[in-house]
């Protein structure tokens, strides 16, 4: 498929550094929100 056969792996673990990223960056925002809005805080 690609010319280059060490380009596909390297374009994974890429794609896998920004999933990381952003998972840990979703949770910082809810760790951040949840103390004071909380899931059931019914306000």
């Amino acid at each position: 498929m690609h010319s280059a056969p060490g380009l596909q792996p390297e374009r994974t673990e890429l794609a896998w550094g920004r999933t990381l990223v952003a998972l840990l960056a979703a949770n910082a925002i809810s760790l951040r929100w949840l103390p004071t809005h909380g899931l059931f805080s019914g306000g």
